[in-house]
């Protein structure tokens, strides 16, 4: 039937219902779709700025530890500015990368502050789901998903230590 409106008030035909005649969720161009296109790009996106800081603290002290005389032999060697950036500086600064990119990964798996403000009903993080169990008492879920986040956080840091370890390196 034409002139039916869905759960969030958008027009929906009867063939766009499911099997249980609830309206199925609109998949073109509509206001909801892009709303939840665009909490998905914006929540990793806020995630990336709120980290910003750790990962070029890290670059930072990466850098600092680059001997000048490296540089200089390369360039010295008939090396242009991008090559030696490019073959000497960058394979020395990915220890310190990596280790920015897996705390701020680490981090941002359970960033509240951010989700908090830019989540949505249909893109809301482990953070806000534990939030919300515990809002409504329902502690047994809240615990899951805190075993949830600590496991997958627990894989991500020895997952970056393992690939982060020079060959030679003693555990």
């Amino acid at each position: 039937m034409l002139g039916d409106t869905g759960a969030a008030g958008d027009p929906v035909d009867s063939e766009a219902r499911s099997p249980g005649g609830a309206a199925a969720p609109p998949i073109d161009g509509s206001p909801r779709t892009r709303r939840a296109v665009l909490a998905l790009a914006i929540l990793p996106l806020a995630y990336l700025v709120r980290s910003l800081p750790m990962t070029g603290r890290s670059a930072v002290a990466g850098l600092a530890q680059v001997d000048p005389a490296l540089e200089e032999a390369a360039s010295s060697l008939g090396a242009g500015r991008f090559r030696t950036q490019w073959r000497v500086v960058l394979p020395l600064l990915r220890p310190a990368l990596a280790a920015g990119a897996a705390l701020a990964f680490i981090t941002g798996l359970g960033d509240f502050v951010a989700s908090v403000i830019l989540y949505t009903l249909d893109t809301r993080p482990i953070s806000i789901e534990i939030l919300s169990s515990l809002r409504v008492q329902d502690l047994g879920a809240a615990a899951v998903y805190g075993v949830l986040l600590a496991v997958v956080s627990g894989v991500a840091f020895f997952a970056w230590g393992e690939g982060s370890r020079t060959e030679g390196e003693v555990a």
